[in-house]
């Protein structure tokens, strides 16, 4: 009996070494991928020689000049939202996204798909994209009604930048209760400005995407989205962005009513 004892004693020494060994291994449970995550996916579609810009929650820019498997380099925190979306299209071909959103669970998002096809990209019959595209006076189809008189506001775009605008707007008063007839103009109110940073465009809508800064510094996501060259609609947004691809965009104005948007005037 005495001499079983150290026996004994060896064994639960020995165990308690291998939990040990175990812990230190990783055995015990903790998580190897320190709770990070990462964005992946598969490009098909792509001609050869094309290439293309992807980005993540509007940042992180991923270029890909050939088909296959990608990954984004930013690792994200589990449980934290990713928007994949395409930031500039192959020449020639519209890219689009599935899968590209969600949220990062079991270390991974793995099964995003971007599928490129001949498309409206390059051949002159998508709509105009870009600062150019909305420069000038757009008024507002709707008549806003206050007790017998009525208004509409006027939208004035003026270039800043290469990729922003001062925003302005006047409105027009009527002595009317429907827009009718002459109107009195009030002076040039100026609300701030709008950086762009990035567009995108087929043959149906266009929508570039930015910030709108007003005159006391207030900052605030926004999409100015056209349903034609002739007719723009300002649309809210959030960041990141709950709007972040061209097809999103186009189901927000699929319920917009043409009256909610405004009209190029000529100049």
């Amino acid at each position: 009996m005495i001499q079983r004892a150290p026996a004994r004693l060896s064994l639960t020494a020995l165990c308690a070494l291998s939990a040990c060994v175990l812990a230190a291994c990783g055995g015990g449970g903790d998580d190897p991928s320190g709770g990070l995550g990462s964005i992946s996916g598969v490009l098909s579609g792509m001609e050869q020689g094309k290439s293309l810009v992807l980005q993540n929650n509007g940042s992180d820019d991923l270029a890909l000049s050939a088909n296959g498997a990608f990954a984004f380099a930013q690792p994200m925190a589990l449980g934290a939202a990713y928007a994949v979306t395409v930031k500039s299209q192959p020449v020639g071909q519209t890219c689009a996204v599935s899968n590209g959103n969600g949220t990062i669970a079991a270390n991974n998002a793995g099964n995003v798909a971007v599928v490129c096809s001949l498309g409206s990209g390059g051949n002159g019959n998508k709509l105009a994209i870009g600062v150019p595209s909305l420069l000038g006076d757009w008024l507002e189809n709707g008549c806003v009604t206050t007790g017998g008189q009525s208004y509409k506001r006027l939208v004035r775009a003026t270039k800043k930048t290469d990729t922003s605008i001062w925003y302005s707007q006047i409105f027009h008063s009527y002595a009317n209760g429907n827009c009718s007839g002459s109107n009195f103009s009030v002076m040039p109110q100026a609300l701030g400005e709008v950086s762009f940073s990035r567009s995108e465009s087929n043959e149906r809508i266009a929508a570039n995407w930015g910030e709108f800064t007003t005159v006391t510094n207030t900052v605030s996501p926004t999409i100015w989205a056209k349903k034609s060259e002739t007719l723009l609609c300002l649309l809210g947004d959030q960041k990141p962005s709950i709007q972040p691809t061209l097809e999103a965009v186009e189901s927000s104005l699929a319920t917009l009513s043409a009256l909610g948007c405004f009209s190029k005037v000529p100049r």
